[in-house]
């Protein structure tokens, strides 16, 4: 969804507020992002989440 929302799409919840950030495992995502050559993606998904 933030992939997507980085290109554009927009949805109908706000993904600034919405996304529940305590139900999301951190060291999970940050070994996901080391995989991504995208890095504006990397960024803006760092910054978001606060990782």
């Amino acid at each position: 969804m933030l992939y997507f929302h980085l290109r554009g799409r927009r949805y109908s919840f706000d993904i600034y507020s919405d996304i529940d950030l305590a139900r999301l495992k951190k060291k999970r995502l940050s070994d996901y992002l080391t995989r991504y050559r995208n890095p504006k993606f990397v960024s803006f998904t760092t910054g978001l989440l606060e990782l």
